[in-house]
């Protein structure tokens, strides 16, 4: 499955790639600054469960990347 991981006897966790738009912005969830790779745990050993939980997280992935976009058009434009 992409961006899921599972290392030996723990729980699943999702492992991407940070989009180039986002790299240096304040991360929701850990209030830090995105790096070049985002690594979250999600929290459970059910395959199942451990899905569901990366397809939520990736869905708000790419919303955090679409507003960045939204925002950097704006002040492109404003000038």
């Amino acid at each position: 499955m992409q961006y899921l991981t599972k290392p030996r006897g723990r729980g699943y966790s999702l492992r991407m790639v940070t989009p180039p738009v986002l790299v240096g912005t304040q991360n929701s969830w850990t209030k830090k600054s995105f790096g070049n790779e985002i690594k979250l745990g999600l929290n459970t050993t059910s395959h199942a469960e451990a899905v569901r939980l990366r397809d939520v997280r990736i869905g708000q992935i790419r919303q955090l990347e679409a507003d960045a976009k939204a925002r950097s058009a704006l002040a492109g434009s404003s000038t």
